[in-house]
Order: structure tokens, then sequence, then C-alpha cells
């Protein structure tokens, strides 16, 4: 089977080569244990001279015979080839099996420096990003409930005003308030104020 160089990346050309269902159907696997089987196929397909070999040798005598061609099937002549080719075998399996996992630490690393590709982060459950939100604790240590004294407030989440004698919940460090439901609705999937970007999880940055 020939390598195709499509993409200018030989990460992206081992896996466009060697495991075209993980880059082209992503959607086909459930779970990562459904990944690493099938990694573990094509590299058993791929890489595994010696089972690949009887397979193709089994395959051409079985075209052979339904044709009535009679060929002799090549053989190794004594114990020796056999144990050399088996060796070679799975020394070339070996070698592969490294080289796979390198390239699944470097394709690890990419995906954690920059975003994935689109059809990936439209798969459910399939390498989707991990949220990051505050723990009810730290929610707590740095914010205070406040009562709203005057009628010219706004609620910067839902956009809806906050009349005098609204009870809201007020940031330590940046002063900004917002309804209670609506900022820690907005804290189950972020540790940020929605206003200013300051992460609640650190403390206010003095100014000079």
């Amino acid at each position: 089977m020939s390598y195709h160089h499509l993409y200018d990346s030989a990460l992206l050309d081992d896996i466009h080569n060697y495991f075209p269902q993980i880059l082209y159907a992503p959607e086909r696997f459930r779970s990562v244990p459904d990944v690493l089987a099938y990694v573990q196929q094509q590299v058993r397909e791929r890489f595994d001279l010696f089972t690949r070999g009887r397979r193709e040798f089994l395959e051409r005598d079985r075209r052979a015979q339904t044709s009535i061609i009679s060929t002799p099937p090549l053989r190794p002549t004594s114990a020796a080839g056999i144990s050399m080719l088996f060796e070679a075998s799975r020394a070339n399996s070996d070698m592969a099996a490294n080289e796979f996992l390198n390239a699944i630490n470097l394709m690890n690393g990419l995906l954690t420096s920059s975003p994935p590709p689109l059809h990936l982060q439209s798969t459910a459950g399939f390498m989707e990003p991990v949220v990051v939100r505050p723990t009810a604790q730290q929610i707590e240590s740095a914010s205070a409930i406040e009562i709203i004294d005057s009628d010219e407030e706004m609620c910067a989440i839902c956009q809806d005003q906050m009349p005098a004698g609204t009870e809201a919940l007020n940031l330590n460090a940046c002063d900004h308030r917002f309804h209670s439901t609506c900022i820690r609705t907005w804290f189950t999937g972020n540790v940020i104020c929605p206003v200013c970007r300051h992460d609640i999880r650190e403390p206010a940055v003095e100014t000079p």
C-alpha cells in the first residue's frame, strides 16, 4: 500500500495513511478504549509483517485455487528461516508501536496548545474541552450578598434592571454586582467576572 503525502505535516500524513478513521470518522468512536482497539488493529494489520504476509499469501493461494492455477507457496526453507522472519516482524511491530506512541504524544501537545479541528469539536463525548469552574467555597469567599440601594443598576448577565431592594451578589475583588441566580449559573462554566474578566480565584490586583 502506497504512502500518500497529502498534508504539509508528517503527523497528519501518518494519521491519514495509518489511522484514517481517527481523522475522518471520529463519530465511530464512543470511548477511548474504542480508539485504542482501532489503533491496535491498524498496527497489527500494517506493521505485523508476518501476519500480514501470511494473510496475503493465503489470499493469493485462495485466488490461485479458484482459478485452477497451481503455484507453489513461498515458505522459509528451514526452522532458522522461520525464526528470523518472526523476529524481524516482531522488531518492526515494536518499532511501529513506539513511533505511534510518539505521534500520539505530539498530537496531544498540539491539541492542548490550539483548538481541535471543527469535526472533533462537534463530536459529542470525544475530545471535548474540560470545563473549568470555581468551587462553592471559592465563590463564597470571593463574593458577598448585598442589597441594591438604587434603581440604576443592571445585571450584566441577563441585562435586566436591578431595582432598589434587590438582593445581589457582589464580587469582592472588582465590586461588580449581579443577580445571585445569574452569577451562580455563570460560574457553572466560568471562573472569571463576566464584566472585567478577573479570575475570582485570584486576589484583587492593587493599582499603584
